[in-house]
């Protein structure tokens, strides 16, 4: 794990910097640890914890793949009057004014071509979203995007615990759609290609710190400090689409010629953050076509982000991928 970790280092330190990125409401984040609870809007089980990034949801049994944070500004009858900004500069990819179509209510997805990789910033729960903004309209750091509010689809959240449910992360397929048809959901998919499990995020408190920190010039320099969980070698020789929207997270490998397959690297919540091309006598434990192996696990690091079930053991005691990485796995390389 640390050699191919360690090629992913050297990748980051040759990208040019960016801009660090803009706190996505009034005021200037990260905060530091103890003023948390002053920044964040918990759920209504009242926890700090139950508004950041991870397990953190459910008693631990549910993912939460944002930060939720509350709001900052006096508000008015009740409601939040917050500013929502843009993160980066940027591209509207996805504008939904309707909010009972998603749990995110009213949201609006950014990506940002500019970056290494090309990272998007998901805004939701917004009260309302800029009216001016359409989809492939260019934005601005700084911009603002809408209201906080607390729109939802499918449930209500109370105006006192209005928040900004923020994203930062990548994309998984450009094909998005024929997948969520095979799985006969019995609901139409509205958002395309950026439905939520579509959708991989990184911590955004992570994200902003290392920014802070100046550990961080790009995306990639946050990336190549999370640690593997699993590695896992497919059988599938053909580059995935999700390599051509970040060819920066592979690496050195065989020639296109002999590759049979791919050893891919991914975070305990289930973020692919490196791929490298094998031949076929480097694929280890796959015997035919489209067959997937775990080559690799610390299960100390797998263990923090269990409810996303990335892997998990066999009666055994070998490890396979769980119902989290079997999906990821179809969205990364779909026929």
């Amino acid at each position: 794990m640390r050699a191919l970790l360690s090629l992913l280092s050297l990748m980051a330190a040759t990208v040019e910097a960016a801009s660090e990125p803009v706190w996505p409401l009034p005021g200037n984040g990260p905060f530091p640890a103890e003023a948390l609870a002053e920044h964040v809007q918990p759920t209504a089980a009242g926890t700090t914890e139950s508004a950041l990034f991870g397990c953190v949801r459910n008693n631990g049994r549910r993912f939460h793949e944002a930060i939720d944070l509350g709001p900052q500004l006096e508000r008015k009858r009740g409601r939040a009057t917050d500013l929502v900004r843009a993160v980066h500069d940027g591209r509207v990819v996805h504008v939904n004014r309707l909010a009972g179509n998603s749990s995110y209510g009213k949201y609006l997805v950014l990506e940002h071509a500019s970056l290494v990789p090309a990272v998007y910033t998901l805004y939701s729960h917004l009260a309302v979203i800029a009216k001016e903004l359409v989809e492939g309209d260019r934005v601005r750091a700084g911009q603002r995007l809408g209201i906080m509010g607390n729109t939802a689809g499918g449930y209500r959240i109370p105006l006192a615990r209005a928040h900004l449910h923020f994203e930062v992360g990548l994309r998984l397929s450009d094909n998005f759609q024929d997948w969520y048809d095979r799985q006969r959901f019995g609901s139409e998919n509205p958002h395309g290609n950026y439905n939520g499990m579509n959708l991989v995020g990184l911590d955004p408190l992570l994200y902003f710190g290392a920014y802070h920190r100046n550990e961080a010039e790009q995306p990639l320099h946050v990336l190549e400090r999370f640690p593997a969980a699993a590695i896992v070698h497919v059988a599938v020789s053909r580059r995935p689409d999700f390599l051509r929207r970040y060819p920066s997270l592979e690496l050195d490998g065989c020639a296109e010629s002999t590759r049979a397959g791919w050893a891919i690297h991914f975070t305990a919540w289930g973020l692919p953050v490196a791929f490298r091309g094998l031949t076929g006598e480097q694929l280890r434990g796959v015997r035919g076509r489209g067959e997937i192996s775990v080559v690799a696990v610390d299960a100390n690091e797998a263990g923090k982000y269990a409810c996303r079930d990335l892997v998990e053991r066999t009666d055994e005691g070998r490890w396979r991928l769980g119902d989290g990485g079997r999906q990821v796995m179809e969205l990364l390389f779909l026929p």
